[in-house]
């Protein structure tokens, strides 16, 4: 739990480091493949960028974390829903377990899915092949 309020601190604060070797410090050991440390920063931007209000997520676009929440959101308020909470919430640690998190390899594989945004007309983006594929597997070789 300390890691990622370390890398949260970190994204806000100095988020790109002097040294490139510094990129492989803070996440990389989380699970058995994450996200570059750009992405895990473009990332965690998205997310503020599409959700201001906590309590409404994915108010402005697609939110990565989205489907951490569902499961809460779902239930609705908790005086009325107290039983769909215990069906969802003893869930969360489960899917946090099976790399549903800000550093796990779910998590890396639902971001792939959808970034880089496509391309005009639907195409592939430019700089796929070129720049995050590239980027991913330097990353992914070190962890």
């Amino acid at each position: 739990i300390q890691n990622i309020y370390i890398d949260h601190d970190v994204m806000h604060g100095a988020t790109f480091p002097p040294q490139e070797w510094q990129r492989f410090l803070t996440h990389c050991f989380a699970d058995f493949f994450s996200l570059p440390w750009e992405e895990f920063v473009l990332e965690h931007n998205r997310h503020h960028a599409s959700t201001v209000d906590l309590l409404e997520q994915g108010e402005f676009g697609w939110d990565p974390e989205e489907f951490h929440y569902a499961l809460q959101q779902w239930a609705g308020p908790f005086g009325e829903n107290w039983y769909k909470y215990m069906l969802t919430v003893p869930w969360i640690p489960v899917i946090h377990f099976f790399g549903l998190n800000d550093t796990g390899s779910l998590f890396a594989l639902e971001w792939w899915c959808h970034f880089p945004d496509e391309g005009a007309g639907g195409k592939c983006n430019k700089e796929f092949w070129s720049k995050w594929v590239p980027r991913r597997i330097k990353h992914n070789a070190f962890v």
